[in-house]
């Protein structure tokens, strides 16, 4: 007796869209410039927080929107090639900011030339060493602070290109000796 071939339903358009290669979805999503993402920072005293960064990283401000009241309703800052946009906190319109919230699980990796400088200007304008700045197995110098309005900062400068199998080998040594901490 032979046996019955078990049929697949027909996979829906939109199963069979998620299963498409990546490249293939990556081209429905990216704009004539290509795809991008850029942090939106809300803050409590927003206008200070530019002053902070201006200060901290030497942050340029680009443009600045305010509302009636004189509270940030937009601003983008540039350091370096990277913009950042940022706004006051505002109550209603879900623009709620790391003081409010009890802190960010959000980090912004900022790569620099010089992460000891940087580290030492933030830290000086104010923000707090979550991790202090040191040589890290993936060929970074590295640190993370918290700037003074909660949002995180993962600062770094590249030190030295590490091969893949290399990297895992770093890692999982660097693990080993941190596995009590």
């Amino acid at each position: 007796m032979k046996k019955a071939k078990r049929r697949r339903p027909a996979a829906s358009k939109r199963h069979r869209a998620l299963r498409a290669k990546p490249a293939a979805r990556a081209s429905q999503t990216a704009g004539p410039g290509g795809s991008r993402a850029t942090p939106y920072l809300i803050i409590k005293h927003a206008a200070r927080a530019v002053d902070f960064y201006r200060n901290a990283f030497d942050a340029i401000e680009v443009v600045r929107l305010e509302g009636a009241d004189g509270r940030i309703a937009h601003c983008e800052i540039k350091i370096g090639d990277a913009s950042i946009l940022l706004a006051d906190e505002w109550e209603g319109v879900g623009a709620t900011s790391p003081s409010a919230l009890g802190g960010s699980p959000v980090i912004i990796h900022l790569e620099v030339n010089d992460v000891d400088a940087i580290a030492k200007r933030a830290i000086e304008a104010g923000a707090k060493v979550i991790f202090p700045v040191q040589d890290q197995f993936y060929g970074e110098r590295a640190g993370r602070l918290q700037d003074p309005f909660g949002h995180l900062w993962l600062l770094s400068t590249k030190i030295e290109s590490v091969p893949a199998r290399e990297m895992h080998q770093r890692e999982r040594s660097w693990f080993k000796e941190n596995a009590d901490q």
